[in-house]
Order: structure tokens, then C-alpha cells, then sequence
């Protein structure tokens, strides 16, 4: 593709709005064969993320299984019980809906668009790679902290003790909904979106097991010497009670722009290893978290050195069937 046609690609998803506000835009420029990389938390970075999004994920399972929990029942459509015996729309209840639907790349969109807002205002940014050929969103997540008897034993931080009784549950949903859209509550979801309300869940019990150890650990094993980048920096300066050792980026909303073609060589590695290598390998920090959506994500991500540390299924179906998530962790190298 040309440069003019690759541009004019990448208008798609940016919009009308091609330039940035330089006031919040910076730039780095490619290595080891990387193309350039820039980042931003501007309005118009955040809505061209968002539009890649929808573009990228119009066919993925697990994205059209949230929309069309969203969308209002039809008339006498087909149930199930599930495994907890609750009453369940049936899959193809749930295609038919999807179907019958002209709002699935708009609700897309608006569900991108919330949840990427929401991250910026308390520290999270876009980066995108090759003009738009590649994006993604980093978001900075302050980890509750550690039940009383962890705290005192760090030797004791394991699976058996990360997950806390019901009187401290108060911070682990404060974290849980960092998951989800601007507005939401975590009683609005189980009421409303049982598939999404079991994915949250599936999702923070993961963390608690194999990702929050590891930031409690932190504070005792790295000392009061670490580094932090500017974009750290931002996000400790916008949660003035976040606890420098229980911070963690997490990765979300990446895609790879369908309209730009042929793909960019390395741009999705370029907005993503980078910046995990040097948090983790450079400054030191203890993790960087994601959930991979597919078992494609899962094998690139696996390639930049992301481990998997738990496989969640959800949205069983009539027969049995799930779609899986993979939770993925980069560490440091011991």
C-alpha cells in the first residue's frame, strides 16, 4: 500500500480529525525495526482507538456475546439453565438478537469508547503505531491491598490467602470495576449481564490468585529505589492514595486496524513491547497484566514474552460450549 493509501486508511479510523492536539502527543521514534510509535490521552487519540476497536472486533465471539446481552429479548425466545440454574438465552437466541440488530458496531463503539474514557481520566493512554496501522490502550490499575495477616507474612502471599472474606470486599470491587464501562456498577452488571458479570468475576479471582501476590510482594523484596517513567509518574499524581508498589499496567482495547492493508510489519509489537520492556526489564516493576480474547492474541502475546497463567471460560451454551479468555502475565526475568 501507498503512503497516501495508507493514510487515507487510517482517516477511516482516526475521522475527520487527523492531527492530534500536540500539547498531549508524544512521540517515539521506531527501534529495532519498529515503526514509530506515539501516545496520547487527547479526546481524538481516545475516539480513533475506539474506532479501530469496532472495526477489529465486528466478528470476535466474545465481543458480540457482551452486545447482544445488551440488546433487549425477542418475543418467546429460546432459554437454557445453566450450571448454577439460572435461566439463560440460548446461543442462537443470543445470534438471532445480533442478527436482528443494526446497532452491533455502533454498541461496539460506545462500549469502546466508555471504557478507554474511563481509563484516561485516571492515567491511561493510547499508543498507536505506523499511522494507525496498530493501537492500544495502557491503563495504570492500583491493586488493593493486602489482607491484614499477608501484610504482616509476606512469606504466607499465595492463592489460599489472596482471596479476602467478605468483610474487606470493599477495595477488590473498587478494582473489579476498573473493568468495566463508565457508569456501570458491579450490581447493575449482575442484574442486568449475567455472561459479562461471570467474565468480571472469573477475571478479578484470577488476579487475585496470580497478580496481586506478586505487587504485595514488591513492597518488601525492591525496596524505596525503583524508577518510574513519566507515564507512571502521571498516573501516581492522579490517584493521590494509590500505593506506589501495588501499581501494575494493564494492557486492554489493542487492535489491528482491518483497513490498513497489507499489515504493517510489527506495528501491534511496536505498541506493546516497548513499553513492557521497559517497565519491567528496564525500571523494574514486578508485572504487566492482560486477558487475551482469542486463541490468536493469546500465541502473539505468548510471543512478546506474556505467560499465561489461567484459562477462563464463560457463556456456556446449550450444549456445553465456552468461550475461553486466557490471563496473561509479563514478569521479570529471575
Amino acid at each position: 500500500m501507498s503512503i497516501a493509501a495508507n493514510a487515507a486508511a487510517a482517516s477511516d479510523v482516526v475521522g475527520t480529525i487527523s492531527t492530534p492536539n500536540e500539547e498531549f502527543k508524544t512521540t517515539v521514534k521506531g527501534r529495532n525495526g519498529l515503526p514509530p510509535v506515539t501516545t496520547s490521552s487527547s479526546e481524538e487519540y481516545l475516539e480513533a482507538c475506539a474506532r479501530s476497536n469496532k472495526k477489529a472486533s465486528r466478528y470476535d465471539p466474545l465481543t458480540l456475546l457482551f452486545q447482544a446481552e445488551k440488546l433487549p429479548p425477542l418475543w418467546n425466545e429460546p432459554t437454557f439453565t445453566d450450571e448454577q440454574g439460572l435461566s439463560r438465552p440460548t446461543y442462537s437466541a443470543l445470534r438471532n438478537r445480533l442478527a436482528r440488530s443494526s446497532k452491533v458496531e455502533s454498541l461496539i463503539y460506545e462500549s469502546s469508547i466508555r471504557r478507554i474514557r474511563y481509563k484516561a481520566r485516571i492515567g491511561a493512554f493510547v499508543a498507536e503505531a505506523a499511522n494507525w496501522a496498530a493501537t492500544t490502550t495502557w491503563e495504570p490499575v492500583f491493586a488493593p491491598p493486602p489482607p491484614a495477616h499477608v501484610e504482616n507474612d509476606v512469606e504466607s502471599v499465595g492463592s489460599n490467602t489472596a482471596t479476602p472474606d467478605g468483610s474487606n470486599s470493599e477495595p477488590w470491587l473498587a478494582v473489579m470495576e476498573s473493568l468495566m464501562s463508565e457508569g456501570e456498577t458491579v450490581s447493575d452488571i449482575y442484574a442486568q449481564r449475567p455472561i459479562f458479570a461471570e467474565f468480571l468475576t472469573r477475571i478479578e479471582m484470577a488476579r487475585r490468585k496470580h497478580l496481586y501476590p506478586l505487587l504485595w510482594k514488591s513492597k518488601h523484596t525492591d525496596g524505596h529505589d525503583r524508577k518510574f517513567d513519566e507515564h507512571t509518574e502521571k498516573a501516581f499524581a492522579m490517584d493521590g492514595n494509590g500505593q506506589k508498589h501495588l501499581l501494575f499496567w494493564h494492557l486492554s482495547v489493542t487492535s489491528r486496524n482491518p483497513a490498513v492493508q497489507p499489515p504493517v510489519p510489527g506495528a501491534v509489537r511496536a505498541v506493546i513491547e516497548p513499553f513492557v520492556k521497559k517497565w519491567v526489564d528496564e525500571l523494574g516493576m514486578p508485572v504487566v497484566w492482560l486477558e487475551a480474547g482469542s486463541a490468536r492474541a493469546r500465541d502473539v502475546y505468548s510471543y512478546f514474552g506474556f505467560r499465561v497463567v489461567e484459562e477462563i471460560a464463560v457463556g456456556e451454551d446449550e450444549v456445553g460450549n465456552t468461550i475461553k479468555t486466557w490471563c496473561m502475565a509479563y514478569t521479570r526475568k529471575l
